[in-house]
């Protein structure tokens, strides 16, 4: 066996330690979750037996919390791997947009547990709401429709 076989035999088993390490879980966004924004909105995150497991802020500080067990905790969405886009879903009407929400989150000291990649998918549609005191303001919102979700890679 030549040094380079070597190297890629002792690599390789490693390589397969490391993904086969990794856990994906996949939680549900409620439907009629109603934000001022998609990008500054805390969204309850339900676990597949409808409990909730914790909230997802996505704004300038994005964020999970949850409890891990012992105590509540977060892990904070590290600076510069943080994406939102979105893509128009005009078959399920005129307002309703696709948004695809991800970044590589921290503990910063708050826990014990692995970072985390968190990956959302969001169904949502706008509406005009109208608040009438004296005069009448308007402001779009946004409701999460079904099928939306967060799924934890650890």
């Amino acid at each position: 066996m030549t040094i380079r076989t070597l190297k890629y035999a002792l690599l390789l088993p490693a390589l397969l330690l490391t993904a086969a390490a990794q856990t994906t879980t996949t939680y549900t966004l409620p439907v009629g979750t109603n934000c001022i924004s998609i990008n500054g909105c805390w969204y309850p995150v339900l676990a597949a037996d409808g409990s909730q497991f914790g909230e997802l802020a996505i704004a300038n500080v994005s964020q999970i919390d949850y409890d891990d067990g012992l105590q509540p905790v977060a892990q904070y969405c590290t600076p510069g791997t943080i994406t939102l886009t979105q893509t128009a879903t005009p078959q399920f009407g005129p307002t309703s947009y696709h948004f695809v929400f991800q970044c590589a989150a921290t503990p910063e000291q708050t826990s014990q547990d692995a970072p985390m990649l968190l990956h959302a998918e969001i169904q949502a549609h706008s509406y005009v709401a109208r608040y009438c005191v004296r005069s009448c303001i308007y402001q779009t919102r946004w409701i999460v429709d079904g099928g939306s979700t967060l799924a934890i890679t650890q």
